[in-house]
């Protein structure tokens, strides 16, 4: 409500929750929902990766939108804009300019509204990486450097291939950027894969004869050692189902 309350175009209606108990919940897609018209966007995520299973993101990488309603996948600079197909490009297609600029109105509402209530700080311990993220940062530099001197020798002595439609200096410098293009996306994902919190350690399967792993209780008839009587036979099973 405190969020929704500041869109132009709000009827004072608030979704139902996505959760109902233990206390009504509502989730981020349905909040980002209320200021999309009604357009359908299929994209992806930057951080995709070729081969994820169609529709079961486990990082939330495929975006849906269908029927101006976020049904999956996270918003990100590739899923917002700055290329062809983008959620700005299609709304502008599809709904026209002022439902373009009402909807990059509206977002930096919502991201300033709930950053006011929502916020966080960090400091400067927070953007120092450890001793093994520097030096994985390191080597991937001095591989990159070493790339930029082998291609800078190879120029030198006229041995450098050109590219087809290129000169040998406008190849040089394409290679040399399309390096240096890697070698920060490298070091980016180091980064990054550093910084992301460990995932939980998952909790051991039950054991066969934990009172937790069926919902069936067999009561043996036992002597005061704790052994079986050897009268009983047949064990007496109630089970609740």
């Amino acid at each position: 409500m405190n969020i929704l309350m500041w869109l132009e175009d709000w009827d004072g209606r608030v979704p139902l929750p996505a959760v109902l108990k233990p206390r009504p919940l509502w989730t981020g897609k349905q909040v980002i929902s209320t200021i999309l018209p009604a357009v359908n966007c299929r994209r992806t995520a930057s951080w995709y990766r070729d081969g994820e299973v169609a529709d079961l993101s486990p990082t939330d990488a495929q975006v849906l939108i269908q029927g101006g309603e976020l049904v999956m996948g996270t918003l990100c600079k590739r899923t917002l804009g700055a290329s062809a197909g983008s959620l700005v490009h299609v709304i502008w297609n599809d709904a026209g300019p002022e439902a373009a600029r009402a909807f990059l109105s509206q977002a930096q509402y919502l991201t300033n509204h709930w950053l006011l209530q929502r916020g966080f700080s960090i400091g400067i311990g927070d953007t120092v990486a450890d001793a093994a993220t520097m030096r994985v940062i390191s080597e991937t530099i001095e591989r990159a450097e070493g790339e930029v001197k082998r291609l800078t020798q190879k120029l030198q002595a006229r041995e450098l291939e050109a590219q087809p439609g290129r000169s040998m200096m406008e190849s040089f410098e394409n290679q040399v950027g399309a390096g240096r293009r890697r070698g920060g996306g490298e070091r980016g994902r180091r980064a990054r894969a550093r910084a992301a919190p460990p995932s939980p350690t998952p909790l051991p399967p039950p054991r066969p004869d934990h009172p937790r792993s069926t919902k069936c209780s067999t009561k043996r008839a036992t002597t005061r050692a704790g052994l079986p009587k050897t009268r009983s036979k047949t064990p007496t099973t109630s089970c609740a189902w």
